[in-house]
């Protein structure tokens, strides 16, 4: 086990996150600087928070057989990578091979990677196990066996593309761990300026990746998934600019999501970019910055709702297995809770999958039946947000610091409280403050 102040870090961190609490500023900043953000995709890959989303029947065309799980080759991907001659129309290319190898030595340490404890010991040398031409120029993978401080062994691997000066740069890296399964199942990375060419790496098992992410009344799905199709041991595929919004997903034939070595970019990927800006801020009382939390229909029946962490752990259940590379950011600005006129219990949040418009996601439950979910149109930052409620339910509205009342159009405006209410079916009006929005 290693004493790295970094591991520490990001360990404490995604044990929080595990749990779905949010944790204190202070270590979220000290884990973004040891690498959360790419470490958690590793561990969210192997650990309790694995996605293994089943994608129905696979299809008789151009599948003989289904192949196995990526739960099975999660520990020999790396072994993959090290194995045979290097492959590639610049396999030829002494110089070239060398200049990349020299930069996956250099740039070892220049990781989230660094946090584990996976970069320091060398137990092999460095393998191009592919080097050739994209699109978007050069490319290559690195793939060295690394020993660990608890003597256990595994391969780190180094994505490689073309800088904008025309020079080998690294662009992403990833760990595959051996026996336990650790680790990440990157088999794509992301090349270009723009990060427009995806590398599809061989590994033996059939890929198909899908470029359209479609929200409906009630959950997020992947569409129109093609097969990836695999010449000298990878496919290069051109998918249109994925720096800023990314689009694309990869998986496993039999239904399990893949890794992409470098899918985010930081600076563009930050939680706090394109919410409403309702968090309550910290304070003395309270370190960390919360979301605004919305008690509906104060004082009927709320005495037993759930608090924000059991909140977000429901509206994540209710969301089901996301994709690993576009990870949900569910109540991150506000949560409501309450009850509907019919005795449905109501937990709400904002959601946000990878770098898509806000939505909100609603979930309904009446005791003795299954639980209903909502996914709500894209927010409006200017306006309310409000969600019709399926079967009759009437209507979810939240505005936070707004006096909110409503009408059906034949009396008077009725006051429905402040911040958040669930207005009944009939409801055509809502007033937030003084300004009316027509429902419907």
């Amino acid at each position: 086990m290693t004493n790295d102040p970094d591991q520490d870090v990001v360990r404490r961190a995604l044990a929080l996150t595990a749990g779905a609490v949010r944790p204190p500023a202070d270590l979220l900043d000290r884990a973004r600087r040891a690498g959360r953000r790419r470490v958690r995709r590793h561990r969210a890959l192997a650990g309790a928070l694995a996605v293994l989303l089943l994608a129905g029947g696979l299809s008789a065309v151009g599948y003989a057989s289904r192949p196995p799980t990526v739960t099975a080759l999660g520990a020999t991907i790396g072994e993959r990578l090290l194995g045979g001659p290097t492959r590639g129309d610049l396999a030829g290319h002494a110089d070239y091979l060398r200049t990349v190898t020299d930069l996956h030595e250099r740039a070892r340490h220049d990781s989230p990677l660094r946090g584990l404890g996976v970069t320091r010991n060398p137990a092999g040398p460095a393998h191009v196990t592919w080097a050739g031409t994209t699109m978007s120029g050069r490319a290559a993978v690195v793939a060295q066996r690394m020993r660990l401080a608890s003597g256990d062994r595994g391969v780190l691997v180094t994505f490689v593309g073309t800088g904008v000066d025309g020079r080998p740069e690294k662009v992403g890296a990833d760990f595959y761990g051996s026996g336990d399964r650790t680790g990440g199942q990157s088999v794509a990375f992301l090349v270009g300026p723009e990060r427009s060419t995806l590398v599809v790496l061989d590994v033996g098992i059939e890929v198909e990746y899908s470029l359209n992410r479609t929200y409906t009344a009630d959950k997020v799905i992947r569409e129109y998934w093609q097969p990836v199709r695999f010449i000298d041991g990878v496919a290069l595929i051109t998918i249109g600019p994925q720096r800023n919004r990314w689009t694309v997903a990869v998986r496993e034939r039999a239904g399990a999501y893949l890794g992409i070595g470098n899918l985010t970019d930081p600076e563009e990927t930050t939680p706090q970019q394109g919410w409403l800006g309702w968090r309550r801020p910290a304070d003395a009382d309270h370190p960390a910055a919360e979301p605004a939390y919305l008690v509906l229909g104060e004082g009927e029946g709320t005495v037993d709702l759930p608090d924000i962490a059991q909140s977000r752990r429901i509206l994540a259940k209710a969301l089901g297995e996301p994709e690993p590379q576009s990870p949900p950011w569910l109540g991150m600005d506000w949560i409501a809770v309450g009850r509907t006129p019919t005795g449905a219990d109501l937990v709400a949040g904002d959601l946000r999958m990878g770098t898509d418009p806000v939505r909100t996601l609603v979930r309904l439950h009446q005791p003795g039946t299954t639980p209903v979910v909502v996914v709500g149109p894209v927010v409006d930052p200017a306006g309310p947000v409000v969600v019709r409620l399926p079967d009759g339910r009437g209507w979810l509205v939240v505005r936070p610091g707004a006096t909110l009342s409503w009408s059906d159009g034949r009396g008077a405006w009725q006051p429905a409280g402040r911040d958040g209410a669930v207005l009944p079916a009939g409801a055509t009006q809502v007033r937030v403050g003084t300004v009316p929005v027509r429902l419907g």
